[in-house]
């Protein structure tokens, strides 16, 4: 089988130097239901046999844009299943809008809280290496010192 018989899917470069192509090949056994694609590589230098016919037959703008909107589409693939995966773990509340997540935080921290939890929100404060960095004893006094999640997040938010 020689590679040159065969219909061109895709092509686009697979590093950032931009010299090795991936060409995603049409098999000779597909079926108009069942796309078999190959992945042949082609090193990008001039007079290699494969990357003359390559380019003969696709311009080479056409694969740095290719390479664009593959890795544009294996971000979005890649950020989807983050999300999915942060949905399924109940880090993010995929079911809510954005707008209806920071109104769930803003009455949250407006709420009235005990003692003791303030205190445990404040252990959690200092725990944030940011505050752990901080030398200025005056910040981290205001935290210590807030009568509300408002307060230790106004103190927080000066470091």
């Amino acid at each position: 089988m020689t590679i040159h018989n065969l219909e061109i899917k895709n092509a686009y470069f697979t590093n950032n130097e931009r010299t090795d192509i991936e060409v995603l090949l049409v098999a000779e056994e597909s079926t108009e239901d069942n796309l078999v694609l190959i992945p042949y590589n082609i090193e990008a230098k001039a007079g290699d046999v494969d990357y003359e016919w390559l380019i003969s037959k696709v311009d080479i703008d056409i694969i740095h844009e290719n390479t664009f909107n593959t890795r544009r589409k294996e971000r979005e693939d890649f950020e989807a299943a983050i999300k999915d995966i942060a949905a399924k773990e109940g880090l993010i509340f995929a079911n809510l809008n954005q707008e209806e997540v920071f109104d769930s935080i803003i009455d949250t921290i407006q709420t009235e809280i005990d003692d003791e939890s303030l205190f445990k929100f404040k252990l959690k404060v200092f725990d944030i290496e940011t505050v752990k960095a901080c030398k200025d004893r005056s910040v981290k006094a205001e935290i210590r010192k807030a009568k509300s999640i408002p307060e230790v997040i106004a103190a927080f938010s000066k470091i």
